[in-house]
């Protein structure tokens, strides 16, 4: 592990030990549901893991969450205001469907994820993936297997235990539940299966 002097300070790049991160890596793909390893020639696992103080952790955290409140927002006011869908170009069948809808947001377990990346001046973000977000296993398992290679530090979080608590909250008990995904993507069938796995051993 080495600390870099050029990311903000709080932010540290470590790196799974070269003779561990063979078995780090068939971990991933055998118990983190990384299915898709390689993209190409290009791998798809790093060695690189990204440390954060508790400071720069509670930023992210609270980034996040306002970032998903304003989201929402601007979501529940367009679909208010035709008029402002018209001009981001939908079409009018779509402006139709979305200003008549009965979406209550509380209703619902809505998902986004927000690409934050470090840089030398702080953080940037890159996207906020909100129709189809994923990473859902990566987010659960996988800081738990480098935590491992780190001494001081721990995972923070799991999507797996934080959605499992949102169903309790919102679907009553004895109902079933059915996932459903695009079946010509690994990448969809790997992080159901992992939700699938984890509500099924609860």
């Amino acid at each position: 592990m080495f600390r870099s002097a050029a990311l903000q300070r709080g932010i540290t790049i470590g790196h799974i030990p070269p003779d561990k991160f063979h078995e780090y890596r068939l971990q991933q793909i055998f118990e983190g549901y990384k299915w898709d390893y390689q993209s190409g020639q290009q791998a798809t696992i790093s060695d690189a893991v990204v440390l954060l103080d508790d400071k720069q952790y509670t930023y992210l955290v609270e980034t996040a969450q306002q970032l998903f409140t304003e989201t929402v927002a601007m979501e529940m006011e367009l679909k208010s205001q035709p008029d402002l869908l018209r001009e981001l170009g939908l079409s009018q069948k779509l402006v139709e469907l979305l200003s008549n809808s009965n979406y209550d947001p509380t209703q619902h377990i809505r998902m986004m994820r927000f690409d934050f990346h470090p840089t030398t001046t702080g953080w940037k973000i890159s996207e906020v993936n909100s129709d189809v977000p994923a990473g859902f296993q990566e987010s659960s398992l996988h800081p738990i297997f480098a935590a491992a290679h780190f001494e001081g530090y721990e995972p923070a979080g799991h999507f797996g235990a934080s959605f499992a608590l949102a169903l309790r909250t919102l679907v009553p008990a004895g109902n079933r539940i059915a996932f459903v995904y695009d079946s010509h993507t690994v990448e969809d069938s790997q992080l159901l299966r992992f939700l699938g796995d984890y509500l099924a051993g609860l």
